[in-house]
């Protein structure tokens, strides 16, 4: 199965979230968007053998982005507790009214659950065990809201803000790398100008060995 999982942004009552995940099988395949609460979510789904895959949405097309997701799920579950508006939440809720598609919606108002607008006190479980694998891509109606309200989209995780990450990263490393390198106090000239008298100070020391060997022999060596 392949579901969205969704809270509203001041959402932290992880231990509802928990229990409700506990109950999905382990060949489901969970996905997030990205926010502040993906790693505590991911902790949770790594715990329960569960596939977690994270999304990122783009700033500047943040409806068209969720009704793609929307199009390959089976069903949706929200943590939402209806405080906030113009947010992912209310308008996911809104396209699966629109789109017939399967949402269970859990809030800290009430114990139970709201699955397509009816209230259900238990048996969670049984009613997803119900649900029918998406096997096509579906076309679906847009509802008309826009989300204005939600700032917590880490934006910064987008596979495009990534890669300019990993190069502006790339390029600090190198800057490093040539700050600390050591550097050649002169030119390719200058170097072999001193490369060749370095050379001619080993012959002389050599010569100067040569000679003080060759006396020292004939002092401890006298000629017969």
């Amino acid at each position: 199965m392949n579901i969205l999982l969704l809270t509203d942004e001041n959402w932290d009552n992880f231990a509802i979230i928990k229990k409700r995940i506990n109950y999905l099988e382990e060949n489901t395949r969970i996905n997030v968007l990205y926010t502040k609460k993906t790693q505590v979510i991911s902790n949770m789904c790594t715990e329960n053998m569960l596939h977690i895959l994270r999304r990122s949405i783009n700033q500047n097309e943040k409806e068209e982005d969720l009704m793609n997701l929307l199009k390959i799920m089976d069903y949706i579950i929200i943590f939402h507790n209806f405080t906030e508006y113009n947010n992912p939440c209310s308008f996911i809720r809104e396209a699966c009214e629109l789109n017939k598609i399967p949402i269970f919606i859990f809030s800290e108002a009430f114990s139970g659950f709201l699955h397509n607008d009816n209230y259900f006190p238990s048996k969670f479980k049984k009613c997803i065990s119900g649900i029918n694998k998406t096997s096509i891509t579906k076309i679906l109606k847009i509802p008309n809201i826009k989300i204005e309200n939600y700032s917590e989209f880490m934006e910064s995780k987008s596979l495009e803000n990534l890669i300019n990450s990993i190069r502006n990263n790339y390029n600090n490393i190198n800057n490093m790398k040539e700050t600390k390198s050591i550097k050649f106090l002169y030119d390719s000239n200058e170097n072999k100008c001193i490369k060749q008298i370095k050379k001619q100070e080993k012959e002389m020391a050599y010569l100067d060995y040569s000679r003080s060997k060759s006396k020292w022999i004939k002092e401890v060596i006298p000629k017969s």
